[in-house]
């Protein structure tokens, strides 16, 4: 099927880009994120729901990794963060 774009400006002429094929591979994440999935499913039973603050503790207690870096990147103090998402899961 053919994409008719507008005659002017940035899209003149381009077609519709076809659609990426579907990947049935289990996700292969780097060691951090691995880790990440791994104490999260270790506390499956005490986060029901899951909430994005178990994720921010969990990333925020990691010593190394991109996301610990990403953090001090940004000036964001690892221990605060962590013991803010502990407040939220604390109020649950």
């Amino acid at each position: 099927m053919r994409f008719v774009p507008p005659s002017r400006g940035l899209a003149a002429g381009l077609t519709e880009p076809e659609p990426a094929p579907a990947q049935h591979a289990v996700f292969d994440a780097a060691p951090s994120g691995k880790a990440v999935m791994q104490t999260l499913a270790e506390g499956r039973g005490s986060h029901n729901p899951l909430l994005g603050a178990h994720v921010v503790a969990i990333v925020a207690a990691m010593p190394h990794g991109v996301a610990a870096r990403a953090l001090r990147a940004m000036d964001i103090d690892a221990k605060a963060l962590q013991a803010a998402a502990d407040r939220i899961l604390g109020s649950q």
